[in-house]
C-alpha cells in the first residue's frame, strides 16, 4: 500500500476528515458564520485537553501524580485567556439585555448548538486514544513531561493560523464570508491530517 493510501485510509486519519467536514456543511447550508466555526475549534480544544488528562494517567500507570492537576489548572487558564482572545477579536450572536457580552452564557448558548457536532468531535479523539495511544501503545514512546505539552503545540499554532484567517474575514468586512470560512474549514483539515500523522507517524507509516 502506498504512503497516500496509509495516510487517508488510516482509520483515525479518515475520521479525523470526516469529522472536520461537519463544520463545512454548517457553513454551506447551516449558515454558520466566522464565529460559529471558531467558537467549535474552541470547544474542540477542550477535549484535545480532556484526552491528553486520560493520556497521562496511562502513562503514569492510572497512579496519583501532581502533574495532572497542574496541566488541568493551567489548560483551564488557557482555555479561557484564549476565549478572552476570541471574544475580542470576533462578534458573537449573543448579548445580555445589558449590552454587554457574557463569555460564559456565550459557551453555553454555542454548545447547546454545536453538541451534535462537538458529540462528533469527541468520538474522532476518542477513537484515536483508543486506537492508537492504547491499542496500539504509544504511551511506552513518551514520558509524562513530554505528554504534558502536547497539546499546547497543536493548539497554539493552529488557532493562530485560524484567527489570522478569520481577522482577514472581519477586514474584508464580510464581504467574501462563505467563500472565506470555507477555506479557513478546508486550511484546519490540512492542518489537523499534518499534526495527526506527525503524532501518529510511527504507526500510519510503517
Amino acid at each position: 500500500m502506498s504512503k497516500f493510501n496509509k495516510i487517508f485510509f488510516y482509520p483515525s486519519s479518515l475520521v479525523l476528515i470526516l469529522v472536520n467536514l461537519i463544520p463545512l456543511l454548517g457553513v454551506l447550508f447551516f449558515s454558520w458564520d466566522i464565529f460559529t466555526v471558531i467558537i467549535l475549534y474552541w470547544m474542540e480544544s477542550a477535549v484535545i485537553g480532556f484526552f491528553n488528562i486520560l493520556k497521562m494517567q496511562k502513562i503514569n500507570n492510572y497512579k496519583f501524580t501532581p502533574l495532572v492537576p497542574f496541566f488541568i489548572m493551567h489548560y483551564v487558564i488557557f482555555m479561557f485567556v484564549h476565549l478572552f482572545f476570541i471574544l475580542q477579536l470576533f462578534q458573537p450572536n449573543l448579548e445580555l439585555a445589558s449590552g454587554q457580552v457574557a463569555a460564559f452564557v456565550i459557551v453555553f448558548e454555542y454548545f447547546k448548538a454545536l453538541i451534535i457536532s462537538l458529540s462528533f468531535i469527541f468520538l474522532s479523539h476518542g477513537m484515536s486514544f483508543v486506537f492508537n495511544f492504547i491499542k496500539k501503545q504509544e504511551f511506552k514512546y513518551v514520558s509524562l513531561k513530554k505528554q504534558m505539552f502536547v497539546p499546547y503545540r497543536r493548539i497554539i499554532i493552529m488557532h493562530i493560523i485560524i484567527m489570522l484567517a478569520g481577522a482577514g474575514i472581519i477586514y474584508t468586512n464580510y464581504s467574501q464570508e462563505v467563500s472565506a470560512v470555507v477555506f479557513l474549514v478546508i486550511l484546519k483539515i490540512i492542518f489537523d491530517l499534518g499534526s495527526h500523522i506527525f503524532e501518529h507517524r510511527k504507526n500510519i507509516l510503517n
